[in-house]
């Protein structure tokens, strides 16, 4: 895969894809340009498996305490100010491993 390092003022910064074509890439001080992969013959492991499960559930977890008022009150007074309720839920339930 070929990569191109952007050296104008236009693309400094610049991180994401632009529709499915182009991806740019923040390595410190540098941006990188490189061509949008192709994902279809990648096959995830065992352990990728599990992983997107668990954060699938974690997902799951974080919106049900977003979309309850009385749960999402008591996380807003645990979490620091300016946090995300719905982050912080995922990012508890990845720690702990919590069951709905």
């Amino acid at each position: 895969m070929k990569m191109a390092i952007a050296k104008d003022i236009i693309s400094q910064g610049l991180s994401g894809a632009i529709g499915k074509e182009i991806v740019f890439k923040r390595y410190t001080d540098k941006t990188v340009v490189t061509k949008y992969p192709n994902m279809k013959n990648i096959v995830p492991s065992d352990a990728q498996k599990i992983q997107r499960k668990k954060f699938k559930r974690a997902n799951t977890f974080a919106k049900s305490i977003n979309n309850d008022p009385v749960k999402r009150a008591a996380y807003e007074l645990i979490i620091p100010s300016g946090k995300s309720v719905y982050r912080w839920a995922v990012k508890e339930y990845m720690k702990r491993n919590l069951e709905l």
